[in-house]
């Protein structure tokens, strides 16, 4: 995690100050040397120190203080971009290799049992925990369908993340003189950031979330909501329409976002292959992206926005149904393992 993010901060640095094609090609290059550190590192890292029992409220208590952090870094990148849009770039980078040099100074592994030096081999032992994973994953029917659910997100992902602001873009914007565009933009996620914080307050309090039955039913609700609200925002035919429905898109995908990895979490079936099974998962969405973000953008080139839009959220019909079978599989392994106890 620490070189992780020290390497995504470079990255970010780097687009910042250099704002020029080929940079930011490397620049991005950078971000996914540095992500496929991280990739599957954090969820599993979290897990194994505060425990799979507690580990739904500690993501959505983590999403909240995520939130309250967009809030402090909204505010600031709005006062930079209007300054220069390459300013809150480098501060985020900036803000990543901090927060890589603090986690090198304090981070605790008390869950975490290395391997003696003695019995130490580095190949072998990545070829075992990757085939250790792939067997969990194999006798696990709602964790393989869960890591399926990734693949259909990232084919959903890169088109709304690539085309919402040029979506918005396509109204008139409302004519308020001490509002740049940088400024709508950042009120828009300001205020999503905000009713985040107050609807996982409310699951955390409200929902009983030591419960797979309880998360694989607002996982599925959620997800019914986020294909309504992608289509809505897709059909939207003012400013005023796009923005509400986007706000509901992204406050629903904030929320899907740390009980879906909650979820996954507690079916992972040991701490050793964790890491290994959450970067599988993580790998399925970055291939949905590879597939989906090209064919999505061609639909915006050869169609509109608009349809291309809509074709992200299609592609999000099979989620629900497939959370709903996990809840089942899920179900159905916890009873046969109380009638054989």
């Amino acid at each position: 995690m620490t070189i992780g993010f020290f390497i995504i901060g470079i990255g970010f640095i780097v687009e910042g100050t250099l704002p020029y094609f080929a940079t930011i090609l490397l620049a991005q290059a950078l971000w996914g040397i540095g992500y496929t550190f991280t990739s599957g590192a954090d969820a599993a890292w979290i897990a194994d120190e505060v425990g799979e029992e507690k580990v739904t409220v500690v993501f959505l208590r983590g999403s909240q203080v995520s939130q309250l952090g967009s809030l402090v870094g909204i505010g600031v990148s709005v006062l930079l971009a209007n300054r220069g849009l390459g300013l809150p770039i480098v501060f985020g980078g900036a803000a990543f290799v901090a927060l890589s040099v603090f986690l090198a100074l304090t981070m605790p592994e008390t869950g975490f049992q290395p391997t003696p030096n003695q019995d130490r081999n580095s190949w072998q032992a990545m070829a075992d925990t990757f085939k250790a994973g792939v067997q969990s994953v194999r006798q696990q029917p709602a964790l393989l369908i869960l890591l399926g659910v990734g693949l259909f997100y990232g084919l959903f992902s890169e088109g709304i993340d690539r085309l919402w602001e040029v979506h918005v873009l396509s109204f008139q914007l409302p004519t308020v003189p001490a509002l740049s565009t940088a400024t709508w933009f950042g009120l828009i996620s300001g205020f999503t950031s905000v009713m985040s914080i107050l609807v996982s307050q409310l699951l955390t309090k409200k929902a009983n979330l030591h419960h797979s039955s309880v998360i694989g039913g607002l996982l599925v609700t959620i997800n019914s909501a986020l294909i309504l609200s992608v289509a809505a925002f897709a059909l939207a035919g003012n400013f005023s329409a796009a923005v509400g429905c986007y706000l509901a898109t992204s406050l629903l995908r904030r929320t899907n976002g740390p009980l879906r990895s909650a979820w996954v979490n507690r079916s992972i079936p040991s701490s050793e292959v964790r890491a290994t099974i959450l970067s599988m998962a993580a790998q399925l969405d970055a291939l949905g992206q590879v597939i989906g973000g090209p064919i999505i953008g061609l639909i915006a080139v050869r169609g509109n926005v608009s349809l291309a839009i809509l074709a992200a959220g299609v592609t999000l019909l099979p989620i629900p149904a497939l959370y709903a079978l996990a809840a089942r599989q899920k179900g159905a392994a916890l009873t046969y393992k109380e009638n054989l106890s």
